[in-house]
């Protein structure tokens, strides 16, 4: 944008600038090439900008939001073409007026920031309107969780404090688990709904045939192999219903017809298992064996679930204002830099350098230490903040939007599980 400064491109003062037809300026806001027919379209400029902004930080739109960025990098290009071009103009205005010695140097190194610094202050624009949007965002939403009535502390203020976010951490992790798990454990349920109780009619036909012994043996190394999920050790132990003698005396024929159909059972109950054991598959990486046992894990599981969710909907409005206290905190980062006025501020004292002449040593050293210095010391370090900053509230709202769905799906269980009363006492509880 720099090297604009000596192009030949006109007289802003000779025909309308895009900027003004944006503005809604008329050509007679910069007919004189003046200090102050730059002030009038600067103040316009900005109270366009400051009012753009305003409007976006109650958008609930993030298309309206991101089409407004759009029109903040297409606008600010446009106002620092149009002040080149007026300090082409002052330059013009000038030439016959001497400037120290030292202000020619002083003037070049002022045009290697210049380009930086306008990027600058377009990127600060952006940053600042998205903090201040994102902030409106969350306090709207705390605000609405108040108004639904469902904060119940136990009679004591919660705090949120960095302990809780570990103990909130480790409750969504957990939650999550259980989520997979209570897939996995539905499909588990249908296959047990399809297929039967084949392990019990397994176990009583065994128990039937052989003595009380000798059923517990075969048994249980049939068993103890499923549950690891060794299912040739769990066919070596179905052998022993050929090897082990019927418990009754029957003859030769009606023994094998009897260890047989035995046989079959526990092949096609070894296959089965074989076949879905990922699905059978419990928290421990043993197997579940039977639809009696699954429920026995889904009851507990839903009594955790129950509770975490407890625990979520319990610190939720804290939770959103550490959120919102985060975000103040990056917003005063981002104020530490300066503000939209502060910079263009700087901006302004940086052309008028450029534009006008510095006839004392005392204009040159102030123009240095005053401007170029600040300009230096911010781009070397503080401007390098701001996608940092705007990085970092991105990823703080996207956290907090899925903390609050997440909330939301919470409660709204609750709420159709229990009555209010309980979960009064189950959020005091959590």
């Amino acid at each position: 944008m720099g090297k604009v400064l000596y192009d030949s491109i006109g007289s802003i003062f000779m025909t309308q600038h895009p900027l003004l037809d944006m503005l809604a300026l008329p050509p007679s806001a910069s007919q004189a090439a003046d200090a102050d027919s730059f002030d009038r379209v600067e103040r316009a400029f900005m109270d366009h900008i400051k009012s753009r902004i305003q409007v976006m930080m109650e958008s609930y739109d993030d298309a309206t939001v991101h089409q407004e960025e759009l029109y903040l990098r297409r606008i600010y290009p446009l106002f620092f073409d149009y002040s080149l071009q007026w300090v082409k103009e002052q330059m013009e205005k000038n030439r016959s007026e001497k400037s120290h010695a030292d202000a020619l140097n002083l003037k070049k190194e002022a045009r290697t920031v210049l380009a930086s610094l306008q990027n600058d202050i377009t990127a600060f624009s952006i940053c600042y309107m998205h903090i201040m949007r994102f902030m409106t965002l969350v306090r709207d939403a705390i605000k609405s969780d108040e108004e639904r009535g469902i904060i119940v502390s136990g009679g004591k203020e919660i705090k949120w404090t960095s302990d809780t976010g570990v103990m909130l951490g480790r409750n969504k992790k957990r939650k999550s688990e259980l989520d997979a798990l209570s897939t996995r454990y539905a499909q588990a349920n249908a296959l047990f709904s399809s297929f039967g109780d084949r392990l019990g009619d397994f176990e009583n036909a065994v128990n039937d045939l052989y003595s009380r012994d000798d059923a517990e043996k075969i048994l249980r190394g049939v068993r103890s192999s499923l549950r690891i999920g060794d299912f040739t050790r769990a066919g070596v132990a179905l052998k022993q219903v050929q090897t082990t003698a019927p418990k009754f005396t029957l003859d030769r024929k009606a023994s094998e017809a009897a260890q047989g159909v035995l046989m079959l059972q526990g092949r096609t109950l070894i296959d089965f298992m074989a076949k879905n054991a990922p699905v059978f598959t419990g928290e421990d990486g043993k197997l579940l064996l039977s639809a009696s046992e699954l429920k026995i894990l889904m009851d507990a599981q839903e009594i955790e679930v129950r509770r975490i969710r407890a625990f979520v909907v319990k610190y939720n409005l804290p939770y959103m204002e550490y959120k919102l206290e985060g975000l103040a905190r990056l917003r005063d980062r981002l104020q530490v830099i300066g503000s939209l006025e502060g910079l263009m501020t700087l901006y302004r004292k940086l052309i008028t350098g450029l534009a006008q002449p510095m006839k004392t040593l005392e204009d040159v050293r102030a123009y240095e230490a005053d401007v170029l210095g600040l300009i230096k010391h911010l781009q070397a370090s503080q401007f390098a903040d701001i996608p940092k900053i705007y990085q970092t509230a991105v990823e703080t709202v996207s956290e907090f939007r899925a903390a609050r769905d997440e909330y939301s799906e919470d409660l709204n269980r609750l709420l159709a599980e229990q009555n209010p009363d309980q979960i009064a006492a189950h959020l005091a509880e959590a």
